[in-house]
């Protein structure tokens, strides 16, 4: 178990409500429901986000954004600007609450990503980080009817250093064994941070490179003239 006390907890995550995966909602409204509660629980910045950066962070349009914050106001989860949960810490939770890493916020998940991700949060068993839902039911309780498609944003959420994922099997009584559900492993958020500062830096030296390279094209053609003209010439021919 990699979380202990309650300073850490306070420090570290922000509470979502259980019930949240009881109401009939899709992963718009998963998405744009964590930002809520993300911003009403950042203490140095507390209150509703602006519609802007909740279109921003959960990457989708400002319809999609406004259509998940009238449902949420239907499932009366939000009202009057706040979700009905705001203001409730772990002291209350009492077994009602599960917790997300406040960075997750800044991974730059599509909203897809983040609904499943937040839902195998839920399922999660504290002490050991793991959990087994089969993609029916992870699509059924975030709004996504393919099951190829939770496998595709599975994979993605792997790729980016949120979870393990391994196969399990199961034994059946006339001892033939068959594929069971994967077995999934949280990983700590710090693995997903290291990760994305990582490929970032690739990136930019990429970028460096590309741009080193062509000022040398281009010091080289001011120094050759007549290279311009040949290349432009070969692409006349072309």
């Amino acid at each position: 178990m990699r979380r202990t006390t309650p300073e850490y907890m306070r420090e570290h995550y922000f509470l979502l409500p259980k019930i949240l995966f009881s109401h009939e909602l899709n992963y718009m409204d998963i998405a744009v429901f964590v930002f809520l509660r993300h911003g009403e629980s950042r203490r140095y910045k507390p209150g509703w986000p602006t519609l802007k950066g909740i279109t921003r962070g959960a990457r989708l349009c400002e319809n999609s954004v406004r259509n998940a914050l009238r449902r949420l106001g239907n499932e009366r989860l939000i009202e009057n600007g706040q979700t009905v949960f705001n203001g409730m810490d772990a002291q209350q939770c009492s077994g009602r609450y599960f917790f997300l890493p406040r960075q997750i916020v800044f991974l730059d998940l599509t909203s897809k990503e983040l609904a499943i991700y937040a839902y195998l949060m839920y399922l999660e068993d504290r002490f050991t980080n793991q959990c087994w839902p089969s993609y029916k039911t992870i699509g059924k309780h975030v709004g996504v009817k393919s099951s190829n498609t939770v496998r595709k944003f599975v994979r993605m959420l792997e790729w980016k250093a949120l979870i393990f994922t391994e196969p399990t099997f199961l034994l059946q009584a006339d001892g033939t064994i068959r594929n069971a559900n994967l077995r999934y492993t949280i990983r700590p958020i710090t693995d997903a941070l290291d990760f994305r500062h990582q490929r970032q830096l690739r990136l930019l030296e990429q970028n460096t490179q590309a741009q080193f390279a062509q000022q040398q094209v281009l010091a080289y053609t001011a120094q050759h003239p007549e290279t311009r003209l040949t290349a432009s010439f070969a692409r006349v021919e072309e």
